[in-house]
């Protein structure tokens, strides 16, 4: 994934990160938690998410995507509280595009159960 990447950044920076490289490691993590989701890797696609938000702390999506993956592990009827947080605090634009991933038949139950 995108491991190596990190581990690179990691080595080439110490802490504290600038500005510049958390968000650029943030998102090297996002795109493997992304991947990682896909595959139905849980555990370490939540893992990644998580350590993006130490950096992204702000960032609805990352909020959204590991109440996703606790609905994919679990009865998605249930509304999971990182879903409910990350509508709560998106933009206008951003819960667009939130409410587009519910469209998914998938999310059906947990779209219902979030009142959307």
């Amino acid at each position: 994934c995108y491991e190596s990447a990190r581990d690179d950044l990691l080595q080439k920076f110490t802490e504290p990160l600038s500005p510049h490289a958390q968000n650029y490691l943030a998102r090297l993590l996002i795109g493997c938690a992304q991947a990682q989701h896909a595959l139905g890797e849980y555990a370490p696609a939540s893992e990644n998410y998580n350590t993006a938000l130490q950096y992204l702390p702000d960032d609805p999506s990352i909020l959204f995507n590991l109440g996703l993956i606790a609905a994919d592990q679990a009865d998605n009827s249930s509304p999971q509280p990182q879903c409910q947080t990350a509508l709560q605090l998106a933009s206008p634009y951003i819960q667009q595009s939130l409410n587009d991933i519910l469209k998914n038949k998938k999310y059906a139950p947990l779209k219902s159960a979030l009142n959307i």
